[in-house]
């Protein structure tokens, strides 16, 4: 009788058991998926108008009906037997990034965006009316972020530099705790004398890294702020060409950053597109998995940033080149530095749960440093990122007429060459001190699909902004 009397109060006792809340924009209906659900009992009876409507027949599908539709993210909280009070978050269904606004509309049925005329992506957030520079310059192919694959030979945003080697040379620091590079010693052996390098780009140096990953709910209020410059970094890997660093966000999560150097012209592709990587690049590559969002209408937004230095008296004020109509929809930057660019691409398209989704990234100025802001729409197993970066040199050196501060004041000659660059790599100790260099991303180890990279450029206006304020 006793171990009837207990068989009985534990059924009795069942707390229900939730495994998924799901609400469509504009619904009246509240789904739950669990077991028996009947059982629930909300804090907020308000909120309702009805006990749970059964789908099942043995309560595990079903409803409840609200009083009036949610207009924003939401938690209920629910008392349990066995557990006392519980807080949970309602899934709400929406199209991505509300279709930008103004952009575009959201169809409330297939959860897509309809954008307005002049505007495309996933979310109707990048400009459909922005094209490559020239069109390549007839010297390479516009791809569909609208920056150029350049033809063998070539380079730059526009594929209007000619490649010619001549024996540049630079130094390329990685840490051991971090996934931080530093490029510097800038040289030149070319048994043409006229084409040498001067003494500002020689004490030039770039520095990249992600600075930033920050989570933001559907009010652009911060929820999270994770600094990676202060991150606990693990080196997972490392040789000569590859190295592998690892970190947590949310407790349980992955985020991975691999560096990759490419001697030699590649193509790859990246989310079902095609890009040419020049020899001598760095590339970075980026996957982040099983982070907690607060509430699936949150995103994420990972900052990269690029800084030039010089050790020089008086400072180097060249101009930052980008490629967008807006800040808010950057396809590409070039950082000068001297006689030397950084050239940025950085792609419209990430990988989200196994979907290829297209959305906008936003450039920011701050003096010679610049960020790159990229919106993660919520994910619930992993996202991939696929940004690249190169250092090129203008080697203008016997057209191009310096002043004192190494800034250029004129050209003997219209005529543009940038020089491949041969990277002897170091790996450095325990502490290099705030570089800010180049850029991101993780190449996967075994699945994980490999990514691309192309560089080369020289400043011209068209399609360009300069972003001094934003």
């Amino acid at each position: 009788i006793l171990i009837l009397f207990f068989y009985f109060f534990i059924l009795a006792a069942r707390d229900a058991v939730i495994e998924k809340i799901e609400y469509t924009v504009g619904d009246t209906k509240l789904y739950f998926t669990g077991e028996f659900l009947n059982q629930i009992k909300f804090n907020d009876t308000d909120l309702f108008v009805d006990d749970f409507n059964d789908l099942s027949s043995n309560y595990t599908d079903g409803y409840f009906v609200l009083k009036s539709p949610l207009e924003k993210p939401y938690t209920i909280v629910i008392n349990t037997m066995l557990e006392g009070i519980k807080t949970l978050s309602i899934f709400v269904h929406n199209c991505l990034n509300d279709c930008s606004g103004a952009n575009g509309n959201c169809n409330v049925t297939t959860f897509k965006c309809e954008c307005n005329s002049g505007w495309g992506g996933t979310d109707c957030s990048i400009d459909q009316t922005f094209e490559c520079r020239n069109n390549c310059s007839g010297n390479g192919r516009c791809n569909s972020d609208m920056t150029c694959n350049c033809n063998p030979g070539y380079n730059g945003v526009a594929c209007d530099l000619f490649t010619k080697d001549l024996g540049l040379s630079m130094k390329m620091n990685k840490s051991k705790t971090s996934p931080t590079i530093h490029l510097g010693s800038f040289d030149m052996n070319s048994s043409n004398k006229s084409l040498q390098m001067n003494q500002y780009t020689k004490a030039s140096d770039y520095s990249i890294f992600i600075s930033y990953i920050q989570e933001v709910d559907t009010f652009g209020k911060l929820v999270q702020v994770y600094n990676l410059t202060q991150a606990l970094w693990y080196l997972v890997s490392s040789n000569q060409s590859v190295s592998i660093y690892e970190t947590e966000l949310s407790i349980g999560s992955k985020f991975l950053v691999t560096i990759e150097l490419i001697p030699n012209v590649t193509e790859r592709i990246w989310a079902n597109q095609l890009t040419v990587i020049p020899a001598n690049s760095i590339k970075y590559s980026i996957r982040a998995s099983n982070y907690t969002f607060s509430s699936n209408l949150n995103k994420l937004e990972m900052f990269y940033q690029a800084t030039p230095s010089s050790q020089l008296e008086c400072a180097i004020k060249q101009q930052i080149a980008w490629g967008a109509k807006k800040s808010t929809d950057m396809h590409w930057v070039t950082i000068p530095n001297n006689q030397l660019q950084l050239y940025g691409r950085f792609s419209n398209y990430m990988i989200l749960d196994d979907q290829i989704i297209s959305t906008s990234n936003e450039g920011l100025e701050f003096g010679a440093t610049i960020q790159v802001k990229v919106n993660i729409p919520f994910f619930k197993d992993y996202v991939e990122l696929d940004p690249d970066f190169s250092v090129l040199v203008d080697v203008n050196m016997d057209e191009t007429v310096y002043d004192e501060c190494g800034n250029p004041v004129g050209t003997k000659s219209n005529r543009k060459w940038v020089i491949p660059v041969a990277i002897v790599v170091s790996v450095c100790g325990a502490t290099i001190l705030f570089i800010a260099v180049f850029s991101i991303a993780y190449k996967k180890n075994t699945n994980l699909r490999t990514k691309v990279l192309s560089f080369k450029s020289k400043i011209n206006t068209k399609n360009n902004i300069s972003m001094k304020k934003v």
